[in-house]
């Protein structure tokens, strides 16, 4: 062992938790907000850890303007929180 990777292996600290767990992903939708939240209690059209393998169906939708937006929601001890997130979407209905 080198004199660099001794000096690292002195000052890393011990790793005394387990990694987080990989954040859920859920795909949010509102009518009444541009900038819809799951944390703010839009409607959740889809919810997994894998995007690619999941499918959403929205049910009917009353004519108007709808937001969408996939977020990365992570929750600790400390609550949940969006920790990656999509630009809104919007869908027009006829």
């Amino acid at each position: 062992m080198d004199a660099t990777a001794k000096s690292r292996a002195r000052t890393s600290p011990p790793r005394t938790s387990s990694p987080l767990p990989r954040p859920r992903r859920r795909l949010v939708y509102s009518a009444e907000d541009d900038t819809p939240s799951y944390l703010e209690g839009a409607a959740t059209a889809w919810a997994g850890e894998n995007p690619e393998a999941g499918t959403a169906v929205v049910g009917e939708l009353p004519s108007g303007t709808w937001w969408f937006r996939v977020q990365a929601i992570r929750v600790t001890d400390l609550g949940k929180f969006v920790v990656a997130e999509t630009s809104p979407t919007p869908y027009t209905v006829p």
